[in-house]
């Protein structure tokens, strides 16, 4: 995956300090992505879990609907 959005290595792969670096730049990647494609404020770590379970077409629902449980709180 980091590959495929162009994050570069942060050393020897397989070893825990560059993978942990490539995860996190991947992680701030995904984040980035899901604000700017669905227009939202911030992507936290329960929701990125929820999308995790999600079909690809069902996401934008799911996102809103995620929002929208917070506003009931």
């Amino acid at each position: 995956m980091a590959a495929f959005h162009s994050i570069p290595p942060a050393g020897r792969a397989h070893r825990a300090m560059a993978d942990a670096e490539v995860a996190a730049a991947l992680l701030a990647r995904i984040q980035s992505d899901i604000r700017s494609r669905y227009e939202v404020e911030e992507a936290p770590h329960d929701l990125l879990v929820e999308l995790q379970r999600c079909p690809r077409k069902a996401m934008p629902k799911a996102i809103q609907g995620y929002f929208e449980s917070l506003r009931e709180q």
